[in-house]
């Protein structure tokens, strides 16, 4: 919202500003210009009855009105100063986007590489076999409670895509849309909230989608 209100505030100084100081100009010209001040004024005459025949105006020799050079070239200097500051803060906020995911998926990667104890990385690999073994199993059922049991264990663990791909493969969507927001309830507890928030999002349950998003913004 502030980005708009900084938009709609420099479309209106610089260039309706430019616009309006032009149209001044040109009213005070055509009021008090030279153009206004060259009429030819012709003495009254009297025609064959007596009728006083006023006199009629020359056109005036200036011609249309035209801006000067120095009024193009201020607004043509603020249209361009206007187009680069724009230019300035788009740049601006996609710069601070790229450095807050670089730094999210830097933490991601620490948190993942040297924060973990050898506890976590054989959890973390076991994982990735229960992940291969549930999604080999044929049976709709037997396949859903794998991927429930896998995803909320992932979940613990702070493993994303692990949670993600679980999700993914369950194929009952009560079922799915509960563990979902489990997952995201403990990926939050994590420390990783904006993940959650993700995963949170994705539930299909109105109620159980809104009770997720309530508890993430505690």
């Amino acid at each position: 919202m502030f980005f708009l209100g900084a938009v709609a505030l420099l479309i209106g100084f610089f260039i309706a500003a430019p616009i309006a100081m032009i149209a001044a100009t040109y009213a005070y010209e055509d009021i008090f210009g030279a153009a206004a001040a060259k009429v030819r004024k012709a003495s009254a005459g009297v025609g064959p009855t007596g009728t006083v025949v006023m006199p009629n105006r020359a056109p005036s020799e200036g011609g249309a009105w035209k801006p000067s050079r120095q009024m193009i070239g201020v607004a043509a200097f603020l249209v361009i100063a206007a187009v680069l500051i724009l230019i300035g803060i788009g740049k601006q906020r996609s710069r601070q986007r790229a450095s807050h995911e670089f730094q999210d998926r830097l933490n991601e990667i620490v948190s993942k590489e040297f924060l973990k104890t050898p506890e976590d990385a054989a959890a973390t690999e076991a994982l990735q076999v229960r992940l291969e073994a549930a999604s080999a199993i044929s049976d709709p059922s037997a396949k859903t409670e794998a991927m429930s049991t896998l995803a909320t264990d992932a979940a613990k663990l702070g493993e994303v895509e692990t949670v993600k791909t679980a999700l993914r493969n369950i194929i009952d969507f009560t079922r799915k849309n509960f563990i979902a927001s489990e997952s995201s309830k403990l990926l939050a507890q994590h420390g990783k909230r904006k993940q959650a928030l993700e995963i949170a999002k994705s539930i299909g349950d109105p109620s159980l989608r809104d009770k997720a998003l309530s508890d993430l913004a505690q």
